[in-house]
């Protein structure tokens, strides 16, 4: 079909009745395009393979009703995506060839107990016997999660402890790592720091990094888990991996692309400060990362059932509800989260009410319009 002016002009249907014989419209058709009739750019007439003569309000019929189911399709079109890439998400164990299961845990612990019969040296493992942690100030942590942070180094009495305050933090990026102190000053959120700092002293010196939050289960030393040469060891979350929990050996190739990445990822959005840290240095960037890092068989993902607390005598990891730099937006984007899949239902019979109802609307036009 041709439309004399394009669909943005197009003005409030009308009718133009007396037209419905086809001999009539092909004849009135020709008028119209050897001029004889008058014709008003503000009155256009469309007339299709057929001869067939249409007036403005179905001219508009058709570019309202383009325009709605344009916009529905495209909203289920997204649906699908989002299901696809769910779907995909659950099946991307296959893709991680290199998960750490409890089997091969109790396999360690066996390695691990002979080599203390032995008398060798926990420091001998590949990932270094050191613990990270970062905070503020040192006199400002809270109470709960001190405690969480005493048992985990009682535990690990043997290990080397750093708590990197801001300060600290600073000093040693200054000193070691200059070239990025300029991105690390300029971060919006302290968060994103702390984030760029933890993949700076992973790399750097190895040794296992956790968040504040983030406590060692009872009677589960994470001796087992270092045992994996030239590797890192990230958690596996139901939508990509999480930065709480970090064990690396000393220069890795993954965490040296991280720290790479970090000043072209930096940004931040005034819609979402939460977005702008999980995207610029957070989970999303870790996640993005990995999927970008091309030997695969140097990253050892930690499943579920070894990351979370869930399950007793298996888990190395006891969680206690923190992230103090979670604002309002982040709220939303995680009540979304747990409301995913019933969100994704509602969003689909939408976009069906949407296409029936347009459709049902064309059909009423066209029969009243005597097509």
């Amino acid at each position: 079909m041709t439309c004399p002016n394009s669909v943005e002009n197009l003005p409030s249907p009308i009718d133009t009745p007396g037209y419905s014989k086809p001999d009539e419209r092909k004849s009135y058709a020709a008028t119209i395009q050897s001029g004889a009739a008058h014709t008003s750019p503000l009155n256009p007439l469309c007339i299709d393979d057929d001869a067939r003569l249409y007036s403005t309000d179905t001219c508009y019929l058709f570019t309202k009703l383009k325009r709605s189911m344009r916009s529905s399709l495209f909203l289920l079109l997204i649906m699908i995506l989002i299901g696809a890439g769910l779907f995909i998400q659950k099946k991307m164990n296959v893709w991680h060839k290199f998960v750490i299961t409890p089997e091969q845990v109790k396999a360690n612990e066996i390695l691990l107990k002979k080599s203390k019969v032995n008398g060798d040296p926990l420091h001998d493992f590949p990932i270094p016997a050191i613990l990270h942690q970062t905070w503020k100030r040192k006199d400002n942590i809270p109470e709960e999660w001190a405690d969480v942070s005493r048992h985990c180094q009682k535990l690990h009495s043997e290990y080397t402890y750093y708590l990197w305050t801001d300060e600290l933090a600073r000093e040693f990026i200054a000193k070691e790592y200059p070239d990025f102190l300029l991105t690390f000053d300029t971060y919006p959120h302290p968060v994103q720091r702390a984030d760029a700092l933890r993949y700076f002293v992973i790399y750097h010196y190895g040794g296992i990094y956790l968040d504040m939050d983030v406590g060692c289960a009872k009677g589960r030393n994470l001796d087992p888990l270092r045992v994996y040469e030239n590797a890192v060891i990230i958690p596996k979350t139901s939508l990509g991996f999480s930065n709480d929990v970090l064990m690396a050996t000393p220069r890795h190739a993954f965490m040296k692309q991280l720290i790479e990445a970090l000043p072209s990822s930096a940004f931040d959005t005034s819609f979402s400060p939460y977005f702008s840290v999980l995207a610029s240095t957070g989970p999303l960037f870790l996640t993005f990362q990995y999927y970008f890092f091309p030997d695969k068989a140097l990253v050892h993902t930690l499943p579920g059932i070894l990351y979370s607390e869930r399950i007793k005598d298996v888990s190395f990891f006891s969680h206690i509800r923190g992230s103090s730099w979670h604002e309002g937006d982040a709220q939303v984007i995680l009540i979304l989260y747990d409301w995913l899949y019933p969100i994704l239902l509602l969003l689909m019979m939408i976009s069906f009410i949407m296409i029936a109802r347009s459709s049902f609307r064309g059909s009423a036009r066209n029969r009243r319009l005597g097509q």
